[in-house]
């Protein structure tokens, strides 16, 4: 038997393309010739201290009752924009956006 390609050739996908085609994690790779396992990592840790660690948490947990987290925008907005220029910070790796 055959397999049917899930993706059409003749098209252009973006990223989020993907996601509202609403195939498994599984399927979509094995389109591309990959597996997908979950698995834990073991991740190296910071070694200084997290001096603005308890800041952001605070301001995190400040705006939280008065935002609307429905929308991807206002979610990158508010609160991953503050903690991707907290990491920066620690790390001093450029962002490219």
């Amino acid at each position: 038997m055959t397999h049917q390609p899930l993706l059409d050739p003749n098209r252009s996908y973006t990223f989020s393309n993907y996601f509202e085609l609403g195939f498994t994690v599984d399927d979509l790779v094995a389109e591309f010739g990959y597996s997908f396992e979950r698995k834990f990592l073991t991740l190296p840790q910071y070694p200084d201290e997290l001096d603005r660690i308890t800041d952001l948490k605070e301001r995190i947990e400040e705006i939280l009752p008065y935002v609307d987290l429905e929308n991807e925008a206002t979610r990158r907005e508010m609160l991953i924009a503050p903690i991707i220029s907290d990491l920066i910070h620690y790390s001093h790796a450029k962002l490219r956006i």
